[in-house]
């Protein structure tokens, strides 16, 4: 869709509007609902004036079936409120994926017991994976490919870091909620109106078998020169997915 059209034709059928007006906003919310293709008020916001709601982005995920979700596990890390805090899974350090909202995957009991899932040392260390939206839908369903891991800069396998944010700025992938709008941009001055699809990335966060890794499968952060370690699986038994990692982008 052409937004400039979309903000002429805004422009051309509605008067500019108060903050205040609640039936004009209704109105606007309306108008807005049949130029992008839903019905009724927008199912994301009740009002759009000064509001900036992020969506439920399970909704806007629906090819993933849900009997693949657990939200009793869900958790909301926006708030940024475990930053400074110290976590440890497995016996080493756990990076809380902050900014995100994190999607819990059903993965309770389908691997037997769940130790690998623990707090403890016994536990299996917490690692991400950035990746584009389409392979993530793929992951979820099907698990890692390994066949795709070829010339990797320190040898075939698939790459972890403990560190979220090394993933998410360096390998993480924008999208789109399937073009429907998640976030609305109210402008008054010259009375124009204008609509922006909120971006995201993601990062799939996941359980990783470190004890039994290979010495020459972890990467130092000398050896990395990234300022992080680097964990390689080489075999789909060594990580188990648990979480996809959603991160809203300023527009």
């Amino acid at each position: 869709m052409d937004l400039k059209v979309l903000e002429a034709g805004l422009a051309a059928i509605i008067k500019p509007v108060h903050e205040n007006d609640q039936t004009e906003g209704s109105f606007l919310n309306q108008i807005l609902g049949n130029i992008l293709g839903f019905s009724g008020s927008h199912p994301l916001s009740s009002n759009l004036f000064g509001t900036e709601r992020l969506p439920s982005i399970a909704r806007s995920l629906p090819k993933i079936p849900r009997g693949f979700l657990d939200a009793h596990h869900n958790v909301d890390f926006r708030n940024n409120q475990y930053v400074g805090k110290s976590f440890r899974r497995g016996g080493l350090p756990y990076e809380c994926p902050s900014g995100s909202y994190r999607y819990a995957l059903k993965v309770s009991d389908m691997y037997g017991d769940n130790k690998w899932l623990g707090k403890d040392k016994n536990a299996w260390a917490v690692a991400y994976h950035a990746t584009s939206l389409k392979n993530a839908l793929s992951i979820v369903e099907n698990g890692f490919d390994f066949s795709k891991c070829k010339r990797n800069k320190f040898g075939n396998g698939m790459y972890f870091t403990p560190s979220p944010e090394h993933a998410l700025n360096n390998y993480g992938v924008e999208f789109e909620c399937d073009k429907k709008v998640s976030h609305i941009l109210i402008s008054h001055s010259w009375g124009t109106y204008i609509v922006k699809f909120q971006k995201y990335k993601l990062i799939i966060q996941v359980r990783i078998d470190y004890a039994n890794l290979s010495p020459e499968n972890i990467k130092s952060v000398d050896e990395t020169g990234r300022g992080v370690e680097y964990w390689i699986a080489t075999d789909k038994e060594q990580i188990r997915p648990y979480g996809i990692c959603i991160y809203p982008l300023d527009n």
